[in-house]
């Protein structure tokens, strides 16, 4: 398996949070420093050539078959190098001869390169996984080809506005809020039992947030719709949280004692809380904010077959528990083994954050920045 590191996201995006081994999501969401433009109709470097959606059709033994002539897979994501490494090993123990070539990008470094790449009529990656703001970005240039694979979890209640062909979710992930409880006993603050919570006068200065949050504002519209949500914003605000430039960094931050909490996700709080408990522990939020991932298929894709066996796989029980196993994150799936300190619909409802097209994730993007007073 080939694994090329990640590009274009900064360091302190890549910064190990002290816990199991799956610091995985360069979390950018920042405003794309580009105008998307529609990709042409491919005939480049790539492949595709092999009748795309005749292939739709085919059994996953029968996609097996062609995917070994092609030999690989080069799937671009925001998972981290080693994360896809045992993914790539329990995917080569169930289908040998198919190589996985994974490049690790940032959220928007991953769309600014399929668009610069297939613009220039160079196409490369096969398989893409992002989130639901910019899935919806690359299918509004006209950077992927509409696939369902058989192997597909159900779309889960409140995932709406997804197009037909672009509703595998590969992973979710969920909002927390991690704390010290050293740090809370000493300065003489209770620890959190809401997001709400952090807005009273003893929090100040007290927690951390991204300045990178859309689907955090996106989420609590969907939960408590625009005004409530525009308001405990503010009034997180008000409360001059430290901005991070990402969630993980957050955690590592409460691990190290200031501040005393932080706005995060389960992925990244769990495993803190389960290798350092005395400097971690974490809140989910009720309703649960979470973000779907998607699998999906890109245009032009050179080894078509392989990027649908692929796709097939990590939608199976298999795949998933794979997938929990190596990064953290959360499936939809009923029947696979999620950690249950981080998922469990029965205790924590959650909201799912809604697809935006470009236009709408920077106005919100902006709105939330204002609200939390980001200079």
């Amino acid at each position: 398996m080939a694994i090329r590191r990640t590009v274009g996201a900064r360091a302190s995006q890549r910064r190990p949070v002290r816990g199991r081994n799956y610091l995985v999501l360069a979390m950018t969401s920042v405003v794309l420093p580009f105008t998307l433009v529609a990709c042409g109709n491919g005939g480049g470097d790539g492949g595709g050539g092999r009748g795309s959606t005749s292939l739709n059709s085919l059994s996953v033994d029968d996609l097996y078959t062609e995917a070994k002539d092609e030999g690989k897979v080069t799937i671009y994501t925001p998972l981290n190098e080693k994360a896809m490494a045992e993914v790539a090993k329990a995917f080569n123990k169930t289908y040998p001869g198919v190589d996985v070539q994974a490049i690790t990008l940032g959220v928007d470094d991953l769309v600014a390169r399929v668009n610069t790449e297939q613009r220039g009529g160079k196409f490369v990656a096969d398989v893409i996984t992002e989130d639901g703001i910019h899935t919806s970005q690359l299918i509004s240039i006209n950077a992927l080809e509409p696939y369902t694979p058989k192997t597909m979890p159900e779309l889960p209640e409140g995932v709406d506005g997804v197009p037909e062909g672009y509703q595998s979710i590969a992973f979710v992930t969920t909002r927390a809020v991690a704390y010290n409880p050293q740090t809370l006993k000493k300065k003489g603050i209770d620890p959190p039992a809401s997001l709400e919570d952090l807005t009273k006068p003893e929090w100040k200065r007290n927690f951390s947030m991204t300045p990178h949050g859309a689907d955090l504002y996106t989420s609590l519209i969907a939960a408590m719709g625009p005004d409530k949500a525009k308001d405990l914003l503010e009034r997180l605000g008000a409360n001059n949280p430290r901005l991070v430039e990402s969630n993980s960094q957050g955690i590592t931050q409460v691990q190290a004692g200031e501040p005393a909490a932080a706005v995060s996700y389960g992925t990244y709080a769990a495993p803190a809380k389960a290798s350092t408990p005395d400097t971690v522990d974490f809140i989910n939020l009720n309703p649960l904010l979470t973000v779907p991932y998607f699998q999906v298929l890109a245009k032009d894709a050179p080894n078509p077959a392989a990027a649908r066996l692929f796709i097939n796989w990590w939608g199976t029980q298999e795949g998933q528990n794979v997938m929990i196993k190596a990064t953290g994150f959360t499936s939809v799936r009923d029947d696979v083994e999620n950690n249950p300190t981080v998922w469990d619909p029965s205790k924590w409802s959650p909201v799912f954050a809604p697809m935006l097209s470009m236009d709408e994730y920077n106005a919100k993007l902006n709105e939330y920045r204002e609200a939390i007073r980001v200079p």
